[in-house]
């Protein structure tokens, strides 16, 4: 459940003209760093300050009040830890009101006298409340700063309460006003949340510089309607090793705010189109929790993102005043409910640092004395990161998220200079999740003997022949050549080729198989999958979508990018830091209703080569990535690049370790010549590059035999392999050791 929105703080429009030689505007507003006198910005009676939220349950909103005439003096101030106190401070009902000093006092505001109904109901569109400025404290102007707008609260009962507290230093009366959450006040969206027991400093933090920057942009033109802050607490450690000696051993902290601001509408904004850029701005966040310092980043960096929006919102209007009308006119940015998730519980990836130094050289000693083998690695990657996220809607998220790679990378080169390369990943939420001692090594060695049999193997010729697909091989075949294809911002953009923007309902792969993106699934046989998370990167739910039912086509991957018929996200906004979240692919899952066991696929591999005549099939074990096009520019093709391909032959000829091939082809077409499959999921966990940068996912599907498949020779390089030899080699010849 969300909090609703309350009343924005505002400027009756008379004061915004008389004050406009203030310098409200939100680069001079910062009370700590303002270049601006203390005293210079005094509010004029017609200013009228209207409905805002309180904004937790340690922070207070409070009326004070010079003499019990006047009664209704307010003053707002955030209270947070290490700040000084008064001595003696009040007590109400055993709630104890911290305070400052009154040279740390942000600002004063108080209803005149006349507007005494403020204590009883208040309408809902009309808290308007005529104010005056407040006398100086201590007969000293100078320590008085003020602020646009009080913060009022209501019970459900729409009341506002107030208590009276008695006689305290310099006999200054105070009332206190608390936020009752419920039902609250609302005319538009403003930032209102409540505080959690499991808050972080740096949310907190968040929560202060996005309302008060609110408040403060709020009051220009145009007025942001929309602001997020996302911060990314990355901790990072690194172990690689060479030919059994330790390379590095690195840890790395790093903290990246990305502050996210739309001035328009959510009809049209300065993201409008190919504009997506302009709606974000990125730097790095101080490692401490120190909230003063974080303020001043978020504050520069609201700054420079404000201006970057308002420049661009006013070239989207000039475009769209010249342009034909777009084919998809759907809105700019999406309505999303608020979301209130914070994780507390963030549990480190942890592990024995020596003994994975130790496990870490060992690995990479296999390679060693292997003269065919030129280059290897093995690496550790532990990343514990955790993000914040908070936005003017009223979201506030925390999700940790853990994670270990061991990635282990091989290459040699051919006869024919061509390069060749083995790569095996391990990924896991924690070191007893990897794989077993054993099943690492046995993987490393396999490592070894495919790249001393592919340096000897023949290249093969372009041709279209019957094909098999593993189950990882299909798994990536999915991923690049259908997968991009359904990410929801590509059926808008009308430099996309927009290959099944027009095909809902409609058949688009073979009847038997369905596609669903998962990213709550956290794993599938036993193996964790990659593309889990529980909120993307716009703080929306993510949620298990069902892109392809039997054949037909139903949904798209959305992010807050609404398209025609898709108004809503449904939870796959993802990014990397500095960078737009758009629809992308989590944990994608391919399932069928036609399939025989694995064993018996080879054989149908065979029987399809022998109906159609063809001298051999192809047999795909195993693919390190690929790409895809989708813009209309280019050819709607697809690359994928296999590393161990076998040639099949029907007569029972042994099967023939080959190089040099690529997959190719278009997808409407190859993706329709799947004629059975496998029964068992295979998975595929790596890291996808796209125009929101590189996120972490998953692919999973059953083997599959096509009734043809298209591949083309690799382009590649003429180096020679090393004359010289490597070190061993060199030992054993002057040594006469026979490797």
């Amino acid at each position: 459940m969300g909090v609703e929105p309350v009343l924005v703080p505002q400027m009756h429009p008379s004061a915004a003209t008389k004050e406009a030689a203030n310098k409200q505007i939100y680069e001079h507003a910062h009370p700590m760093f303002s270049t601006t006198p203390r005293n210079a910005f005094r509010p004029s009676s017609e200013m009228r300050p209207t409905l805002a939220s309180i904004r937790s349950s340690r922070h207070f909103a409070s009326f004070t009040a010079a003499s019990p005439e006047t009664v209704k003096l307010l003053f707002c101030r955030t209270f947070g830890e290490g700040e000084r106190k008064h001595e003696g401070s009040p007590r109400l009902h055993g709630v104890s009101l911290k305070t400052t000093s009154q040279n740390s006092f942000r600002g004063c505001w108080y209803p005149s006298p006349r507007n005494k109904k403020i204590v009883g109901p208040l309408r809902r569109r009309s808290a308007a409340l005529a104010c005056r400025r407040l006398p100086a404290l201590g007969n000293n102007s100078s320590n008085t700063r003020f602020i646009p707008a009080p913060f009022i609260a209501a019970s459900p009962q729409r009341q506002v309460v107030i208590y009276t507290l008695h006689k305290m230093k310099n006999s200054v009366l105070l009332v206190f006003c608390r936020l009752f959450l419920g039902s609250l006040l609302m005319v538009s969206p403003a930032y209102a949340l409540a505080e959690s027991s499991s808050s972080t400093p740096l949310l907190s933090a968040m929560e202060h510089e996005l309302q008060r920057a609110q408040g403060s942009l709020g009051k220009l033109d145009p007025a942001p309607y929309f602001m997020s802050y996302s911060v990314y607490d990355l901790d990072a450690g690194v172990i690689s090793a060479s030919q059994g000696a330790l390379v590095s051993d690195s840890h790395f902290h790093g903290r990246r705010a990305d502050v996210e601001l739309r001035v328009g509408s959510t009809v049209l904004d300065n993201t409008h189109n190919r504009n997506r850029a302009s709606g974000i701005s990125s730097g790095q966040l101080p490692l401490d929790d120190d909230r003063d310092a974080i303020e001043r980043v978020l504050w520069k960096l609201t700054y420079e993102q404000y201006r970057k929006a308002q420049r661009a919102f006013l070239n989207v209007k000039t475009e769209t005043a010249v342009r034909a009308k777009d084919e998809d006119d759907s809105e700019d940015f999406s309505r999303e409910t608020a979301q209130t998730h914070v994780d507390a519980n963030w549990t480190l990836v942890k592990l024995n640092h020596a003994e994975w130094e130790e496990r870490i050289r060992r690995y990479s000693s296999i390679f060693r004395g292997q003269p065919a083998i030129e280059e290897s690695s093995a690496m550790l990657l532990v990343q514990n990161s955790r993000f914040h996220f908070v936005s003017s809607e009223g979201s506030r998220v925390v999700t940790p998220t853990g994670v270990i790679r061991l990635v282990i990378v091989a290459s040699t080169h051919a006869d024919d200079g061509m390069d060749l390369l083995r790569v095996e990943t391990f990924q896991a939420s924690s070191a007893d999740k990897l794989p077993s001692d054993a099943e690492i090594t046995a993987k490393i060695q396999k490592m070894v003997a495919d790249l001393k049999t592919l340096r000897t193997a023949p290249v093969t010729e372009p041709a279209t022949v019957p094909a098999m697909l593993s189950g990882r091989a299909a798994a990536v075949f999915f991923h690049e050549v259908l997968g991009h294809r359904l990410e929801g911002h590509r059926q808008r953009d009308d430099q996309e080729g927009q290959t099944f923007t027009k095909k809902l309902n409609e058949l688009v792969l073979p009847d038997f198989l369905s596609v669903v993106d998962d990213p709550t699934q956290r794993e599938l046989g036993g193996l964790e999958l990659g593309g889990y998370y529980s909120f993307d990167d716009e703080g929306v739910p993510s949620s298990r979508v069902e892109v392809i039912q039997h054949g037909i086509l139903k949904n798209f991957l959305m992010s807050r990018i609404p398209v025609k018929h898709f108004a809503k996200s449904n939870g796959h906004g993802r990014s990397e830091p500095g960078r737009m979240p758009t629809g992308r692919q989590g944990n994608l899952l391919v399932t069928s209703t036609k399939t025989v066991k694995d064993t018996e696929l080879r054989q149908k591999l065979i029987d399809e080569i022998k109906k159609q005549g063809k001298p051999y099939g192809l047999y795909f074990e195993d693919i390190q990535g690929g790409f895809t096009l989708t813009m209309r520019q280019m050819p709607q093709a697809f690359q994928v690049l296999p590393v161990m391909v076998w040639k099949v032959y029907p007569d029972g000829k042994p099967d023939e370790l080959v190089r040099g091939v690529d997959i190719v082809g278009t997808p409407l077409a190859s993706l329709n010549r799947i004629l059975v499959t496998g029964d068992t999921q295979q998975v595929f966990n790596g890291i996808c590059g796209a125009e929101s940068g590189q996120v972490p996912v998953a692919a999973a599907a059953p083997a599959m035999l096509f009734s043809e498949m298209e591949v083309q020779k690799r382009a590649h390089a003429r180096n020679r392999p090393p004359i010289l030899p490597p070190p061993d080699d060199a030992t054993s010849a002057t040594t006469g050791v026979k490797q």
